[in-house]
């Protein structure tokens, strides 16, 4: 599973609206819809290409990527799930969102996709970079690598790769280390939810294999004594009539029949004890682990 985070800044905005529509047309619509129509150009670009299974969002933000997730600076954190949809009041809803996150000096608008389904880390890439020229921004790229989050991002102003793709583990993010609040705005988005609870099953399974093993460790270990033959059945009679506290003729009587388990579930303490005792009976015994 990957986040890819597409990325629009109010500069980039500005700048595109004044090549494509000059500043004497230029108002809070107009960047609206060029940002609604960046993003769904990432969409049709995503899916199917990348993979039929994703999940978008939209996210408004102070900064970039590398700087709320990597480095954890505080930001503003405004989410709502993207969908393309032919209701009036859903559009409505978008639309006044876009406006509300638009209506700032500096923003960062981010389309979240959650990707799902098995697909490949270079197959990902290969799609994000035919497509570079189409980005307005930053296209970044998030994954769960072992128990590390690593972060990979094509920078939109040099075309070139930065972060764990090209060995800067300071883009390699420890889950256990983001705090409890960071993790709840994390939450928010599909993404970290998915992983946050993944790794809490992972830690779940973990603890639970360390307590069998500990439990195991902690069990006591049984033995099965078995008798094979006797030279002097009345003297091993009478070791066992002792042992178990019967008649010596009753000890005798089972001695008919030999080999004979005389006890099951003996530590190796006793068992080697009994063992001892018979042996001066002129006994073979043998002592079985269970």
């Amino acid at each position: 599973m990957y986040l890819i985070a597409f990325e629009i800044d109010a500069i980039e905005t500005v700048k595109e609206i004044n090549t494509e529509h000059g500043w004497k047309t230029w108002n809070w619509a107009t960047a609206v819809r060029l940002c609604r129509d960046y993003f769904a150009e990432c969409v049709e670009i995503a899916r199917p290409g990348i993979s039929p299974k994703i999940d978008f969002q939209v996210l408004h933000t102070d900064v970039t990527i590398d700087r709320w997730f990597k480095d954890g600076d505080s930001t503003i954190f405004r989410l709502i799930d993207y969908a393309e949809t032919r209701s009036t009041f859903r559009n409505k809803v978008m639309d006044d969102w876009f406006d509300n996150a638009l209506h700032r000096e500096e923003y960062v608008l981010s389309l979240l996709a959650t990707v799902g389904g098995d697909v490949g880390y270079d197959k990902l890439w290969d799609r994000l970079i035919a497509n570079s020229l189409k980005w307005r921004g930053n296209v970044s790229v998030v994954h769960l690598q072992d128990e590390t989050l690593d972060l990979a991002t094509l920078d939109h102003a040099t075309n070139k790769i930065l972060g764990t793709a090209v060995g800067d583990l300071s883009y390699r993010i420890d889950p256990s280390k983001i705090d409890a609040e960071r993790q709840e705005t994390l939450f928010q988005v599909e993404f970290f939810g998915r992983i946050f609870k993944e790794l809490e099953r992972r830690e779940l399974v973990r603890r639970q294999a360390e307590m069998e093993a500990e439990s195991e460790s902690q069990e006591v270990e049984s033995f099965t004594i078995q008798l094979l033959s006797v030279g002097n059945k009345v003297k091993a009679a009478r070791v066992i009539a002792k042992q178990f506290e019967i008649p010596v003729s009753e000890a005798l009587a089972s001695l008919k029949e030999l080999p004979l388990v005389l006890a099951e579930g003996a530590t190796l303490e006793q068992a080697q004890a009994f063992k001892g005792d018979l042996e001066e009976a002129r006994a073979r015994v043998e002592i079985i682990e269970e």
